[in-house]
């Protein structure tokens, strides 16, 4: 594997796992501990980040 595929592999690893978190902890919270919402943020911008 090669560097820029190595690390395009991690950054979608983190994106897909921060989303899942997020998701995770929105539904057994329902919603109340705001954790969820600083999970969703990571998981936006590394999606831009690998966007670009």
């Amino acid at each position: 594997m090669q560097t820029n595929e190595l690390f395009q592999f991690i950054l979608t690893s983190t994106t897909i796992t921060m989303f899942c978190a997020s998701l995770l902890v929105f539904i057994t919270t329902k919603g109340k501990h705001l954790g969820w919402v600083i999970l969703l943020i990571i998981g936006i911008l590394t999606i831009l980040e690998t966007l670009k």
